[in-house]
């Protein structure tokens, strides 16, 4: 007879199976069906999410769904559900879906935040063919912590702004660049500034800039720290886009940037800037530099004035504004020194281009430039009048051609127009070159100068609301 070897490896294959049957045979089914004779409540959800017993963290504005195993009589269900805290029942609306099984809970007024609530569905005959739901369900659940406010108040809106009172919220602008603003208080900003190497962050690039409203009530931002030499459009706002900056200070104790660096603005693309005044000191290793605003695009400059001492490596430098390019400035001053190791630089703009204009204005600075340096504008293509400049203009350039040193403006260029300017008779020109020194305005001895009728000499300036006679022999101050 012969014999037939098995394998070993089909014996196990074989043994394996044979276990696997074997124990299907012997273990309980792992799911266990809901009774059919029974009730149950099979989920609860808050806001469309499920929550277990003792979830913390629940919305206070939570709507509720219980889910039942099988559909329920909705008037024996409307009674037994509850929400209740501190034993106190709070009031519920409630409404099922079409087979009855789901019962949508709504709180009629938001939950307390902080605080512990019990859903419960007291045990009774509640199943839309007699089941009944026993023992009866209960969950508990602690609502979110109350969030902080961002701001000391407000919603951000025109007639709502978001209140400031703080440095931890004024840096928070830079969440809500589109938003309304008011200062509560002086802020400073010593802490923030040294927090980064690089000092503070200005609010607003060239992606998006500042395009809301920011009224600073007369405070003052101080303690801005700017060391970000390699950085463009720097200041407390980098980039000002159809927004409104007004009522504010701010004191820097040192603003450093390239290209487009000025203490409030770095660049003002749109928008007005009124009743801001900046004093402190303004770096730019790159051209336009300014002591408000680095470089006016467009937009309007309104009863500003900045005391800035202002320093820059390249052109277009000043003590109010570096470069105006299609901007308005009005009924503004500059009291900085200027100085510039390039072209360009005025004691109130470095270069007005030929769709700006100034009017109503003066600088009092000294200015020292290569070359194209006046005592108002270094380079003069725009409109300027109603103005004059009273401190004295140093040209280091000596050349003798292209050095144009000025004592209202340093270049005149063929757009540029001007009335009504003036300057100091005595006023000193620093320049060893043999250029022409541009005397484009007209020279005063104000020593006789008297109040009583002003306008004889200061020929087209409105003293009933523009300016301002403070004594006989100074210069004229603006009204506001």
């Amino acid at each position: 007879m012969k014999q037939v070897l098995v394998k070993p490896f089909w014996v196990f294959v074989t043994l394996f199976l044979f276990g696997i049957m074997f124990q299907g045979c012997t273990e309980e089914d792992p799911f266990y069906p809901i009774d059919p004779s029974s009730l149950a409540v099979t989920a609860i959800q808050a806001n469309g999410t499920n929550i277990e017993d003792g979830r913390v963290g629940v919305k206070v504005d939570a709507e509720f769904t219980v889910i039942f195993s099988s559909p329920v009589d909705p008037a024996m269900a409307l009674s037994s559900i509850r929400l209740s805290t501190n034993g106190e029942a709070a009031n519920l609306a409630i409404s099922f879906n079409d087979n009855q099984s789901i019962a949508a809970v709504t709180p009629v007024d938001s939950l307390v935040f902080e605080s512990t609530y019990i859903l419960s569905v007291e045990e009774g005959t509640l199943g839309s063919e007699g089941q009944d739901l026993s023992p009866g369900f209960q969950l508990n659940f602690t609502t979110e912590i109350e969030p902080k406010p961002l701001f000391a108040s407000g919603t951000g809106t025109e007639t709502d702004p978001y209140v400031i009172d703080s440095p931890e919220q004024f840096d928070l602008i830079r969440l809500f660049l589109d938003s309304y603003f008011l200062l509560a208080s002086d802020i400073d900003l010593s802490a923030i500034s040294a927090a980064d190497p690089l000092g503070w962050a200005p609010l607003g690039d060239l992606i998006e800039g500042f395009s809301g409203e920011i009224d600073g009530a007369g405070f003052t931002v101080s303690g801005v720290v700017i060391a970000r030499p390699d950085l463009t459009e720097v200041g407390l706002f980098g980039v000002l886009n159809g927004g409104l900056i007004k009522n504010l200070s701010v004191a820097v104790t040192g603003v450093e940037g390239a290209q487009a660096t000025g203490a409030l603005v770095g660049r003002q693309l749109s928008g007005r800037i009124e009743n801001c005044h900046s004093s402190g000191s303004v770096t730019t290793t790159s051209s336009r530099g300014g002591g408000l605003v680095g470089s006016q695009e467009a937009g309007m400059i309104f009863r500003c004035s900045s005391s800035c001492g202002v320093f820059g490596t390249a052109s277009r430098i000043g003590g109010l504004v570096g470069l105006s390019q299609a901007g308005n400035i009005s009924e503004s001053f500059a009291t900085g020194n200027c100085e510039s190791l390039s072209s360009r630089t005025g004691g109130l703009v470095g270069s007005l281009e030929s769709d700006a204009s100034v009017s109503d204005s003066y600088a009092t600075g000294n200015v020292t430039g290569r070359n194209r340096a006046g005592g108002a504008i270094g380079r003069l293509d725009g409109t300027i009048s109603q103005a004059y400049a009273t401190g004295n203009v140093t040209v280091t350039d000596a050349d003798e051609s292209g050095d144009y040193p000025g004592h209202v403006a340093g270049q005149v260029g063929s757009t540029g127009s001007y009335s009504n300017i003036f300057y100091p008779n005595n006023q000193t020109i620093n320049y060893s070159g043999g250029a022409d020194i541009s005397t484009d305005g007209t020279p005063l001895d104000i020593s006789g100068f008297s109040c009583s009728s002003p306008e004889a000499i200061f020929s087209g300036f409105d003293f009933s609301s523009v300016w301002s006679c403070t004594a006989d022999g100074n210069w004229p101050i603006l009204t506001w």
